[in-house]
This record gives C-alpha cells, sequence and structure tokens, in this order.
C-alpha cells in the first residue's frame, strides 16, 4: 500500500513539474534562444539575440549580412523573402539575383530564426473631437497653445497588448512648416489607452527652420511572440539628415502593475 502511495506521488510530481516546464521554463528557454537581425529603413541595423538589443553600425559586420535571405515588408504588406544587399541603401533580390522593385514606402526586414508577427495598420488622420481633445491635453502638457497649426496630425488604431481592446497612436507635429513659421517647433508620440495618455517621443524646441523632425509610425511587430507588441518610431529630418529610428516596448511594474512604453534601441 505504501509503495502505491509512494508512485502516486512521484507521478504528481513528475507531473507537476512538466507543467511548470510548459506554462513558464519553456517559454523562458526559447526566449533566451531568440535571434533577429532587422532592417529599418535605408540605414537601420538592430539585432536582437539573447534579450539584448544591439546596433550594427561597422562595415565588416553590415557587409556580413550581404546576400542573406530576409523577410521583407513594405508600409504593413508582406513582399517576400528575398536576399539582401547594402549599397547605399538596401536592395532586395530573389534567388536568381533579379531585383525587387519596391514602392519607395517603408522597409522593415528581418532575419531570424522564430517566427515574428507585423501588425497591419491603418493610417488616419486626426480630426474627431475625441481627437482634439487628445491634442489639446498634449500640447498644454507642454505649455504650448492649442490653437497650433499642425503639419502632422495623424492616428492609428490598434490592439497592442493583446487585451481585445484598441489603444490610439497619434503623431502630432509642426515641423517643417510651409506657410507660416512658429517660435517653437514640437513633436510628439502618444498612446492613448482608455484615461491614460503615455508619451513615446517628445521634442520642443526653438525654431531654426531645420531642426526638429515629423514623426510617423513605421511599423508595429512583436519581436519575442509575448503577445505585446513593440514600436517602431521614425522621425524624418531637414534634408539629408539621417532618420531617427526608435523601438519602444511595453513593460509592465510587476509590484504596482502600471503599464509604460519604454525604447529599447534607437539608431542615434
Amino acid at each position: 500500500m505504501r509503495k502505491n502511495v509512494y508512485i502516486t506521488l512521484i507521478i504528481i510530481l513528475v507531473v507537476f513539474l512538466a507543467l511548470m516546464y510548459f506554462l513558464f521554463a519553456k517559454d523562458n528557454l526559447n526566449q533566451e534562444r531568440y535571434s533577429t537581425t532587422f532592417l529599418v529603413g535605408d540605414q537601420t541595423v538592430w539585432n536582437y539575440s539573447s534579450r539584448r538589443w544591439t546596433s550594427f553600425t561597422s562595415y565588416k559586420t553590415l557587409n556580413e549580412i550581404n546576400w542573406k535571405k530576409f523577410t521583407v515588408y513594405e508600409d504593413n504588406n508582406k513582399l517576400g523573402n528575398f536576399l539582401a544587399w547594402k549599397d547605399d541603401k538596401w536592395y532586395f533580390f530573389t534567388d536568381n539575383k533579379e531585383a525587387v522593385v519596391t514602392n519607395g514606402g517603408k522597409i522593415l526586414a528581418f532575419n531570424s530564426n522564430h517566427n515574428i508577427d507585423v501588425l497591419d495598420f491603418k493610417e488616419e488622420q486626426a480630426n474627431t473631437d475625441s481627437d482634439q481633445s487628445v491634442i489639446d491635453f498634449v500640447l498644454k502638457d507642454h505649455n504650448l497653445s492649442t490653437s497650433s497649426k499642425l503639419t502632422v496630425s495623424t492616428k492609428i488604431n490598434a490592439d497592442l497588448d493583446n487585451d481585445q481592446e484598441e489603444e490610439t497612436i497619434y503623431c502630432l507635429s509642426n515641423a517643417f512648416a510651409t506657410d507660416y513659421y512658429p517660435d517653437s517647433v514640437f513633436s510628439f508620440v502618444v498612446i492613448k489607452d482608455e484615461e491614460n495618455i503615455f508619451y513615446l517621443y517628445e521634442a520642443v524646441d526653438d525654431n531654426t527652420g531645420t531642426n526638429s523632425c515629423k514623426p510617423f509610425i513605421h511599423h508595429i511587430l512583436d519581436v519575442n511572440n509575448d503577445k505585446d507588441y513593440e514600436i517602431i518610431v521614425s522621425c524624418g529630418r531637414y534634408s539629408i539628415e539621417e532618420q531617427l529610428d526608435m523601438l519602444f516596448q511595453r513593460q509592465v511594474e510587476e509590484s504596482t502593475n502600471t503599464a509604460s512604453y519604454k525604447i529599447v534601441i534607437s539608431n542615434q
């Protein structure tokens, strides 16, 4: 009888340990194994490996990427899997070395050892009364006039944290105005989640005519399969100056269960 009890207890323990592995340890091990190289736009190259982010900038490292196969997206739409080659920007080729024609949109490409979900989204003008209340809040929060004219006022509705509710990302700016000259230039990227406003990017400066940048959402993707989407925010600068690229990640403080968005890597 006692022997049967021991066997039963051992079976229960084995089942419990197996369950804990599949619930927790397996995911953690997978996270450690994930490795991806990202091409963002024409110049930015990031690597994500063992939960760490690195920028690739050296000629040697970039040259090693040449002719590797990448999954290529343009403006959220998958173009296919192509060979990448770097010159003044990234070019893509079929296996037969035939050039892939793109349409001049936002390019995201990645070479990865795991599946990456790229979110499809639609950019709209932020022109409703609800949108205006968010815009007014952001401007007032930075001591700016709510009558400020904007050169960028767009929004994207998307479920970023898998809670079955859409959040709204706003891109706002008065940079590079052509028919007026504001004393101050500003650019903001914010997320409205229910009643909360999260700042991703915020910049206010005296206007010199060529400073500041116009922000936009480059791509939204789930880098590590945790059901929380990372957001690539880019900001177009004046003339030939290099575009600013940043990747933001949603993080939750366990002790208070409060969320925030943190920048985890940038090209500058």
